[in-house]
């Protein structure tokens, strides 16, 4: 009997860090099955008839094949819990840069966001971030504010980030200019692109993002949300846990909200799993003050609650600023698009995150005339 969209999500772990995997062009015609007997999805990916255990060799060796890829044929992949570990050359690791490796030789370059995260590093390997707030792209690429061309700024953080070839890259929000305009993501996608067919990325939502405009731009680079109502996404990196929150309320309106019914899902999420370092990214800062997290009490209440929380990551404020707090390091990353300060920088931060810290380095695009830290490393005890 064919398995729903919905029953596959529901009871397969996924193989990349999608929650039933991405667009694979020209690895499978439909209906193929690989080695191992994985039947997938038909041609509309409605429905899959029969799945059986297949293995990351499999995939390995479809591209390795796949010299020609076609952008007709289509096929979604899906696989139970059983996933063998991926053979090395050499006793070397499969990370993240030898997967794209085989991936270009075979000539798929675009394949964005089905990168299988837990490849990448082994428990005691750094994970290998990149951080961005605040990069308020909007549709006109002429456009500036405050003396800063936020298109220009991110034109340059781009290659610098594929330099840097981290694991991954995340977004603390406020990714748009100021309304969320469907423009202003597309010309967002537009300037991402060389770096999204290098390294995967997570983003979280700010005020002057739209829910509904981003998911039409980015549908197919992020995850369903555990709650619709919010865009909430959750990676497993080697030996520690990222989960990004929402707390947009509507588009251009500055409070920032996380809502009880998600402060429940995330007190859930943190209950199933107590042991497994995490660090929580969100958009608003953690003050008082009319345009902050409304519910930043909440928030730190549930944190105190759960030890496994080590590090609350942030924008909004377009201020570079660490600080610990009750146990907990708060990173404020600094705006690329543009500064309120002349004393502050505007660029993007390099993170190497451990179970028992992280390392920082700032990225300058435009250095600020203040004093401020380049390279910070902290300690998560």
């Amino acid at each position: 009997m064919p398995l729903s969209r919905e029953k596959m999500q529901e009871n397969f772990v996924p193989f990349f860090p999608h929650e039933f995997l991405g667009n694979l062009n020209g690895f499978w015609h439909p209906g193929e099955k690989s080695p191992s007997g994985i039947l997938l999805f038909s041609e509309n990916f409605q429905y899959c008839h029969s799945l059986d255990e297949f293995s990351k060799l499999d995939v390995m060796k479809k591209i390795a094949q796949s010299t020609t890829p076609t952008t007709q044929d289509q096929a979604m992949v899906t696989h139970s819990e059983a996933t063998p570990t991926l053979p090395t050359d050499q006793g070397m690791r499969m990370t993240r840069r030898r997967w794209i490796q085989t991936v270009t030789l075979a000539g798929l370059g675009s394949l964005f966001g089905i990168f299988d995260l837990r490849l990448r590093a082994e428990a005691k390997h750094p994970i290998h971030l990149a951080l961005l707030s605040d990069t308020h792209i909007p549709q006109n690429v002429h456009e500036t504010y405050r003396g800063f061309s936020m298109v220009q700024n991110m034109k340059e953080a781009v290659p610098q980030i594929i330099a840097a070839n981290p694991d991954l890259v995340v977004f603390c929000g406020d990714l748009a200019r100021l309304r969320g305009l469907p423009g202003d993501y597309q010309q967002l996608r537009k300037l991402l692109t060389p770096m999204l067919q290098q390294v995967p990325a997570l983003f979280a939502l700010g005020n002057h993002d739209d829910r509904k405009n981003f998911r039409a731009a980015f549908g197919d680079l992020i995850r369903t949300s555990p709650l619709p109502s919010k865009h909430i996404q959750v990676d497993a990196v080697g030996s520690v846990r990222l989960i990004l929150l929402d707390s947009l309320q509507r588009p251009n309106y500055t409070p920032g909200l996380l809502g009880e019914e998600q402060l429940r899902w995330l007190e859930k999420k943190l209950q199933e799993d107590p042991q497994t370092p995490t660090v929580l990214f969100f958009h608003h800062t953690l003050g008082h003050n009319k345009g902050d997290l409304q519910d930043v009490d909440q928030l730190l209440a549930l944190t105190r609650q759960h030890p496994q929380v080590k590090a609350l990551c942030y924008g909004h404020s377009h201020v570079w600023h660490v600080e610990k707090r009750d146990r907990l390091q708060w990173i404020n990353v600094p705006a690329l698009g543009y500064s309120f300060s002349p004393q502050q920088p505007v660029g993007w931060v390099e993170a190497w995150l451990r179970p028992d810290g992280v390392r920082l380095k700032l990225h300058a695009i435009r250095s600020g005339t203040g004093r401020y830290p380049t390279e910070l490393d902290l300690s998560f005890s």
